[in-house]
C-alpha cells in the first residue's frame, strides 16, 4: 500500500495547529511584576518606597526609609480550564518580613 506523498504536509499541519503556550514579553511581565511588588510593599512598609531592586528571578528587594522588604513572586493558582490558554503568567507578590534598623 503507497503512502500519499504529502502524508508530511499533512503532519507538519497537524502540529502547527496544536494550541500554543505564550507569556508575555519580558519588559512587560517585569512592568507587571513591578507594579504588583511596589503596591505590595507600600502596603506593608510605613515609609515611602525609595527604590525597588531586581535581586533574582522572582524576588524583588524594596527599600523605604530605614526598612527592606523582600518580596517574591509566587505562582497563582492556575484556573481550571478544558483547554489551556496562552497569555500572561498568574502570579501574586508574597512579602516577607520587613527589616529595620
Amino acid at each position: 500500500m503507497n503512502k500519499p506523498a504529502c502524508w508530511p504536509l499533512a503532519a507538519i499541519a497537524l502540529l502547527a495547529s496544536t494550541p500554543a503556550f505564550a507569556a508575555l514579553a519580558p519588559k512587560h511581565q517585569r512592568l507587571r511584576e513591578l507594579q504588583a511588588v511596589t503596591t505590595r510593599a507600600g502596603e506593608a512598609l510605613r515609609d515611602p518606597i525609595d527604590a525597588v531592586e531586581f535581586v533574582e528571578t522572582d524576588l524583588y528587594r524594596v527599600r523605604a526609609g530605614p526598612c527592606t522588604l523582600e518580596v517574591r513572586i509566587v505562582e497563582a493558582r492556575p484556573a481550571v480550564r478544558a483547554v489551556p490558554m496562552a497569555g500572561r503568567r498568574r502570579f501574586r507578590p508574597a512579602p516577607g518580613q520587613p527589616q529595620c534598623r
